[in-house]
């Protein structure tokens, strides 16, 4: 039938019959039988379908499509690694895993609904543990893309004063020690979490801003952890040993903040027409759950990404000296870094997104069957590209693990709309080119982390800062 995930099947009933002891041979060879009538059951369902095809079998509809061959378990790539180029491998009972070398990225995008990248991430909450009630919503599209280009939301962006404030602070205190070499990302994730509540709410500061900081940075956490541990994506699971609460514990106060600002407003009538609370409160047709989940997963996934990247490019530019004074001088006579300033920058942060993509995934419904690699993905499923890989492959891109300033423009290489990246792009445009104005940047020797084909926050940007 064209199925390698019966490989993984017959593995376990192999397993079981050499296992010593009736208790786990009993449950390999139990688990090797169900995951085989199972599997078999859904290549029946799908072939009456489309008969004559070689499927992927998405289990809730899901594919996940990787072009970097990753697992979560080490142990089983050094059972299943049966072939790199087409595969499908069963992972536990609730998700497949789809693996492909993805040749005609743009033959996906083509056949799919477009949305802004933010959008697409914001689209994981649900899976990273966020409320369901929005899982399935349509409607953040037009209220996404009025927050993140509207003129008054690009405005506070410029105003970064907060940022270069808390650099010069944390250099002035560290430099005697350590020789003006700091980490830079504290300050950095402080400053994008403010940027992203003035975006979503309105404001970027207020009473409890430390606890709500601290309850994100934790949530942020969780969800890297439950990205990179197979086992944590399972609820069951993740119950059992408490993961669950503590993640719940952490959304709540979020969630409970967000639920008071929005009381506060509707008791004010403060309306702020460059908010995205404003926005999804104008649409009649969204419940006050839908409201407080999507301004939550905005904020968390939103300013956890933004800072990262931020931290990418600054880590990247510490190592090209020349490369910052060609965006120095390009930038020198701007008063104000906007989106319509530094080409070159731009280009720079572009290489740096292919690189370390701050939106890691990119989720696409499509509505039209897609024949892949010897496979065939059934309409009315959803795709999740993972763009880490695909910035990564050596036949889209030569030294595709090199930094090339110059690099051919991303978004037409992945034939995504430019504007796509037009949040992304503006905030770290903003922020590191106003930086540059005031500082050099050396001696970037930590690394971005990779885990499960993302892009992760990094443990450290210790990088020497001195005033030109």
């Amino acid at each position: 039938m064209g199925f390698k995930v019966n490989t993984f099947a017959f593995s376990s009933l192999f397993i079981g019959m050499l296992l010593p002891g009736y208790n786990m041979k009993s449950l390999f060879l139990i688990l090797g039988a169900f995951i085989l009538i199972y599997m078999n059951f859904k290549v029946w369902k799908y072939t009456r379908k489309f008969p004559g095809r070689n499927y992927f079998l998405p289990e809730w509809n899901t594919f996940f499509a990787y072009n970097s061959f990753t697992f979560h378990n080490e142990l089983f790539k050094k059972w299943l690694n049966f072939g790199r180029d087409k595969f499908i491998i069963w992972i536990g009972f609730e998700r497949y895993l789809t693996l492909s070398k993805l040749r005609d990225v743009k033959n996906v995008f083509d056949v799919t609904n477009d949305a802004p990248l933010m959008e697409n991430y914001y689209q994981m909450w649900p899976w990273l543990g966020g409320d369901e009630t929005v899982k399935n919503n349509e409607f953040s599209s037009d209220a996404l893309v009025k927050a993140l280009t509207d003129d008054a939301s690009i405005e506070t962006l410029t105003k970064s004063d907060i940022f270069i404030e808390a650099i010069k602070k944390q250099t002035e205190l560290i430099s005697e020690q350590s020789g003006g070499v700091i980490d830079v990302q504290p300050p950095i994730r402080a400053l994008t979490f403010n940027v992203v509540c003035g975006i979503a709410m309105g404001f970027k500061s207020e009473s409890r801003q430390h606890e709500i900081f601290e309850a994100a940075e934790k949530l942020c956490q969780m969800v890297d952890q439950r990205i990179c541990s197979g086992w944590k994506q399972y609820k069951w699971l993740s119950n059992v040993l408490g993961e669950e609460s503590k993640m719940l514990k952490q959304k709540s106060i979020l969630t409970e903040w967000v639920k008071m600002v929005l009381q506060t407003k509707r008791d004010n009538r403060d309306q702020n027409v460059s908010c995205l609370l404003d926005a999804l409160v104008a649409n009649r047709s969204l419940t006050q759950d839908e409201i407080v989940s999507t301004i939550v997963g905005f904020i968390v996934l939103g300013y956890d990404r933004l800072a990262s990247a931020t931290c990418s490019a600054l880590l990247e530019l510490s190592k090209q000296v020349e490369v910052q004074e060609k965006i120095r001088k390009e930038i020198r006579n701007n008063a104000i870094i906007s989106t319509n300033t530094s080409q070159l920058l731009e280009t720079f942060l572009m290489e740096t997104q292919r690189l370390y993509p701050s939106v890691s995934v990119v989720n696409k419904w499509i509505t039209v069957g897609i024949p892949l690699n010897g496979f065939f993905i059934p309409p009315n499923s959803s795709v999740l590209l993972y763009l880490y890989g695909i910035g990564h492959d050596a036949q889209r891109f030569s030294n595709p693990d090199e930094c090339d300033i110059y690099r051919m423009n991303l978004a037409e290489t992945y034939g995504i709309n430019r504007h796509e990246f037009s949040m992304p792009m503006t905030v770290i445009k903003v922020l590191v080119g106003n930086l540059l104005k005031k500082y050099q940047l050396r001696e970037g020797k930590d690394k971005v982390e990779i885990g499960s084909g993302l892009a992760l926050r990094m443990s450290g940007v210790r990088i020497s800062i001195k005033s030109l």
